[in-house]
């Protein structure tokens, strides 16, 4: 009987002195892509083409997503840019924050400038709250092909 008597004073008088010794997580920012991977197939004189998935922001307020573009693998003469909902990076950019209104979408976009080469080109988009990478990490595989 003492022991639930202490128990409930020691919540009640002594509550900071009670709690867990682990740290409660906040709930993780929810966002979704619509799917894993994209693709583009078009002409090698073209000026540029793209691959894109749609984003959407679940939460009903603003979020900040960071996303990186790594593992790019295409042909030499080929540059690469990431467009996201603010605006299109030059190829030297390859990470970003970016903030999305609350319930808002938009496509993200891997852009390829082909400059006339022909071939098969791949890179990867991670995208993640930079408060919490660990829970809610998300990546697409965009894949563009010339002829």
């Amino acid at each position: 009987m003492k022991k639930v008597l202490f128990a409930a004073a020691c919540l009640s008088i002594f509550s900071t002195a009670c709690e867990p010794d682990e740290p409660v997580l906040p709930d993780a920012v929810r966002f979704s892509l619509a799917a894993t991977s994209a693709s583009n197939t078009g002409r090698a004189s073209s000026a540029e083409l793209d691959a894109k998935v749609k984003f959407y922001n679940l939460e009903s307020k603003t979020i900040s997503i960071k996303w990186q573009r790594y593992d790019v693998m295409v042909p030499t003469d080929w540059q690469v840019a990431t467009c996201d909902n603010d605006q299109c990076w030059v190829p030297q950019v390859a990470e970003q924050t970016m903030t999305i209104p609350a319930n808002d979408s938009f496509d993200m976009k891997l852009v390829v400038y082909p400059n006339g080469a022909v071939g098969v080109g791949t890179a990867k988009i991670r995208m993640y709250d930079p408060t919490d990478s660990a829970r809610t990490v998300q990546s697409v595989l965009y894949t563009v092909e010339t002829n």
